[in-house]
């Protein structure tokens, strides 16, 4: 249900599929994070390829991204151990 809120959010931004897909990852990150899952670091990589790709094919703004990024590196420091 929380990923169905969290798109009920994004949508009426005018995301694109790629950006509303992206935003979900960030937050799936942020609970890997939270959990000290070692999958987050699998996770980030395949953000980090996504948004490259995604970025170049104009399906997905830089500034989103860059958004999302810098907030992903302050739950990283949140929850260094």
């Amino acid at each position: 249900m929380a990923a169905l809120e969290s798109l009920d959010l994004v949508y009426p931004k005018g995301f694109s599929p790629e950006e509303a897909a992206t935003y979900l990852a960030y937050l799936s990150y942020s609970t890997y994070l939270k959990d000290q899952n070692p999958k987050s670091e699998e996770l980030i990589r395949r953000i980090e390829s996504a948004e490259e790709e995604w970025i170049n094919l104009g399906r997905l703004k830089a500034e989103n991204a860059e958004a999302w990024r810098a907030k992903a590196r302050e739950w990283e420091a949140e929850h260094k151990s």
